[in-house]
């Protein structure tokens, strides 16, 4: 059933990518952000204060990757941590 979620979650961000960065923050903050179940945000959690993508937006941020790179994609599947050294800019 995680997998589910993950790959829901997946496709509903793909709207994203066509979207400038700060639209896709703002996009995600309304819409995926709240969907997503607090196992997934710990599995995003780089620097140990949460997960790393609305800290970073919710400090206008947005010049950071919009994808997280293969290798952390596919072991959001396994239920792998997220590895900020696989991080796609």
């Amino acid at each position: 059933m995680k997998r589910l979620k993950c790959l829901y979650l997946d496709l509903l961000s793909i709207r994203g990518l066509f979207m400038s960065k700060e639209e896709n923050a703002k996009f995600h903050l309304k819409s995926i952000c709240p969907k997503c179940p607090k196992w997934r945000r710990e599995m995003r959690n780089l620097k140990g204060d949460g997960c790393y993508w609305i800290n970073e937006w919710n400090k206008k941020n947005y010049n950071i990757p919009r994808s997280f790179g293969f290798k952390n994609w596919l072991s959001q599947y396994v239920f792998l941590k997220v590895n900020k050294n696989n991080l796609r800019v």
